[in-house]
């Protein structure tokens, strides 16, 4: 899955939900950690590794996130939960629930 963190945190996202959505995953798994965002999506029940992204889009892409989902961008402590809905580049939309947990090195 190609993704350049130089286009933005938009062009992720939408990178990561047009995957997502050609391959069938249920879940998209961000996880923050100190040197990476290693990223994981759920096939079939089987969460399969993907490509890590840079720690440097962490905030941009977080920002996103909440914006699309309504939720607040200045909470940073406690868990969040939202919806948005995408259209897919294929046709078709997906409806995308986020859920944002508050970890040691991001949310």
């Amino acid at each position: 899955m190609p993704r350049e963190a130089s286009s933005g945190a938009t062009a992720i996202l939408e990178s990561l939900i047009e995957e997502a959505g050609r391959v069938r995953a249920s879940d998209i798994h961000i996880e923050p950690v100190e040197e990476c965002l290693p990223v994981r999506l759920r096939i079939d029940g089987e969460l399969v590794a993907y490509d890590p992204l840079p720690r440097r889009v962490h905030g941009e892409l977080i920002a996103r996130i909440k914006i699309l989902s309504g939720l607040r961008t200045d909470e940073h402590q406690r868990p969040q939960d939202g919806r948005f809905r995408h259209h897919l580049a294929s046709g078709g939309e997906l409806d995308v629930r986020v859920a944002i947990t508050p970890t040691y090195f991001g949310e």
